[in-house]
């Protein structure tokens, strides 16, 4: 899936471009695996969430990774390389916010959360209001969003129509692999994707149009006090 940011993917993809050609080993049972490297992980792990957050939502299983994850690898260097990107993308808010969770909630060491959100050592308090919302919405939502009915999406765009418009042609691209090339039969297209979303939304039990709508509206309020795409104005080394 794409970002809703053209600058953040376009700085993502740079980074995992460059880590293509420096991989890192892994040790497993009978085998040596080829992984990122530990700053790159973390930041894969970090879009991973990104993701589930902006759709249906995420549960636990992904925190635990965060926690683990920062708990055993990665070096001091590692994490100034993380905040950089984290920061350079708009994506320092979200970071701080499952930091800020795994460590209240999860055991996290509050010493990871320091360098993880403060890395610059501006004493600003580790430990915000949007931390608890977030984590609400984790536990209400549940896995994949399976908690409430009318989850389904975050509306990205200030405009409703645009946000809906956006979705229903980014479901098109992938309903229609080989039909998306042709943009005079977009329209036919766009038309054959809310049919099968009315006919999946039924399927699964999921809750009204006008629930959902005001479901994403909702969460896109909790998206912006995360500042998500938010640059803070860090220099790049």
């Amino acid at each position: 899936d794409r970002l809703a940011d053209p600058g953040a993917e376009k700085r993502v993809g740079e980074v995992f471009a460059e880590a293509s050609g420096r991989p890192d080993i892994c040790q497993a049972p009978g085998a040596r695996l080829l992984v990122l490297p530990a700053a790159e992980n973390g930041l894969q792990l970090l879009l991973h969430m990104l993701q589930h957050f902006l759709h249906e939502g995420f549960g636990l299983r992904l925190l635990c990774d965060w926690t683990v994850f920062w708990q055993k690898q990665g070096t001091e260097k590692d994490m100034e390389k993380f905040c950089g990107w984290a920061e350079e993308t708009g994506l320092a808010g979200f970071a701080g916010a499952v930091t800020g969770i795994c460590a209240a909630h999860l055991g996290m060491d509050p010493a990871l959360l320091k360098r993880l959100r403060d890395p610059r050592g501006t004493g600003k308090s580790l430990f915000r209001p949007e931390d608890e919302a977030l984590y609400r919405d984790i536990i209400s939502g549940g896995e994949f969003g399976r908690g409430e009915k009318s989850r389904l999406v975050i509306l990205k765009d200030r405009s409703l129509l645009g946000s809906m418009f956006r979705e229903v042609h980014n479901a098109m691209k992938f309903y229609f692999p080989r039909g998306k090339k042709y943009p005079a039969a977009w329209p036919v297209l766009w038309a054959g994707t809310i049919l099968i979303f009315l006919r999946n939304n039924k399927r699964l039990g999921r809750g009204g149009t006008a629930g959902i709508i005001q479901n994403a509206k909702a969460r896109t309020v909790l998206m912006k006090q995360l500042s998500v795409f938010e640059k803070k104005g860090r220099k790049k080394k």
